[in-house]
């Protein structure tokens, strides 16, 4: 079982790393390369079929973090940690015998630098350091990479320094051209392979996921109106022109369709064959096709599971998801319960179940359903910002305003809620608050 590995890195970056292709078994990597981190989020698309994407460093995924949580494909990141740090300045001290108060470093936390040092026991003042901590609070806004180039640029012109150690492939690249003494964080040979291991046996997970059972209910509205209104001599006709899509859908990911009753098809297949039909559940061009060929709506829930059975059980709830919206929709309920749809939308994510303490003790608290907490936190989550209206909490729950502001209050008369502004989008009206969640929400995982 080979796994296919997308890299995500400078040319220079992947140059170095595909040499340990041929030591890890089974796997393959594909490079994708960029000169700056932000050009990462551009190819993710075109690695749709890998099984595992690996980035060379926490910027290129940082960058790529909103795509990739529409993406159900393992990730893994390359991460500079105090023994590469500690390896670097080694490497500094042994061969170029530069002092420490001497070299210029940027770091995504300046307390790595401290912590190397005080182990030591190194006093080196004055200490050239910029980091770029706030990326880590998803601040993507604060952070600009011209920044620490001039950072750099300034202390090497200033004669404050003699050597620049940097994190980053780009800020190399720049500063070499400047003609500027600069070194690349060292990477431990074991780290790299050790995180190319991980990101194999993600892969292999991932794949042996994907030969779970699949099961998709399909629900044709108006069957009844549509088939009565046809001749009965041409039915039979009529409703092998309604399978055309379905049995089109199914052979392109191998798997089968049956009519159980009147508006009711099914489809058997695996879990590896639907996330490929749905491009990593974003879309699902089953509806449309259905839609165009009978000119009628239709709803769609595939579920996963270890045994036909489950799978079955969950694709009814996936099912009922879709048919709760007036238009054609296609829900998916995966094998550890959780719900994802609309597809073809700004699709959404809730569990039907938890384990999490700390999710049910937040419900507990707030008189509300896990579910419902669940979907505040998963909305939270898929934004780029813990900032947002009523508006927007309703349109993502497709509830109305005033059901969204009643849960909101709950939030907020327990303090994990706080307005921090307003918002005025029309001439007339009443401005909509701007909220603010309170809570570490990567905690309710």
């Amino acid at each position: 079982m080979v796994v296919k590995i997308a890299v995500f890195g400078s040319t220079d970056f992947i140059h170095h790393i595909k040499k340990y292709e041929k030591d890890i078994s089974n796997i393959e990597l594909i490079p994708y390369s960029y000169n700056h981190p932000r050009e990462s989020l551009q190819l993710i698309q075109q690695a749709a079929h890998c099984d595992v994407f690996y980035f060379s460093g926490f910027l290129p995924y940082f960058f790529s973090k909103a795509e990739l949580k529409k993406l159900d494909v393992p990730v893994v990141y390359a991460s500079l940690d105090e023994i590469s740090l500690s390896l670097s300045l080694f490497y500094i001290q042994h061969h170029y015998h530069i002092p420490i108060s001497r070299i210029a470093i940027d770091v995504t936390d300046k307390n790595d630098v401290y912590n190397v040092l005080n182990y030591v026991d190194i006093l080196a003042e004055p200490l050239h350091i910029k980091d770029y901590q706030e990326i880590l609070e998803d601040d993507e806004s604060s952070f600009d990479l011209e920044e620490i180039i001039q950072f750099h640029t300034h202390l090497w012109e200033a004669g404050e320094v003699e050597i620049v150690l940097t994190s980053i492939h780009a800020v190399y690249d720049r500063l070499t051209e400047q003609g500027i003494n600069c070194m690349k964080m060292i990477e431990s040979e074991k780290h790299i392979a050790d995180s190319l291991i991980k990101a194999k046996v993600a892969g292999k997970l991932q794949k042996s996921e994907s030969s779970q059972i699949a099961v998709g209910l399909i629900s044709i509205d108006d069957y009844d109106s549509l088939v009565e209104n046809v001749p009965v001599v041409y039915q039979q006709e009529y409703i092998a022109k309604i399978r055309q899509p379905l049995d089109q859908f199914a052979r392109k990911i191998n798997a089968s369709v049956q009519h159980l009753r009147k508006d009711r098809f099914v489809i058997y297949g695996t879990k590896g064959g639907i996330e490929f039909i749905t491009e990593h559940f974003q879309t699902m061009p089953l509806l449309s096709e259905v839609e165009n060929n009978m000119q009628t709506s239709i709803s769609a829930g595939f579920g996963f599971g270890l045994t036909t059975k489950e799978a079955e059980n969950h694709a009814a709830i996936a099912l009922n998801e879709a048919k709760a919206l007036p238009n054609s929709s296609a829900f998916i309920v995966t094998e550890d319960k959780k719900v994802i749809g609309p597809l073809n939308e700004n699709k959404k994510y809730h569990r039907l179940k938890t384990e999490n303490h700390q999710l049910q003790t937040l419900a507990k608290t707030l008189h509300l359903s896990t579910t419902n907490v669940d979907k505040v936190i998963q909305f939270i989550k898929s934004r780029n910002s813990h900032r947002f209206t009523s508006y927007d909490l309703a349109e993502y729950l497709a509830v109305s305003r005033r059901t969204s502001e009643r849960i909101l209050k709950k939030f907020s008369d327990h303090q994990y809620l706080q307005i921090i502004g307003e918002e005025k989008t029309y001439q007339k009206g009443r401005p909509r608050a701007i909220y603010e969640i309170n809570l570490p929400i990567d905690q309710f995982s």
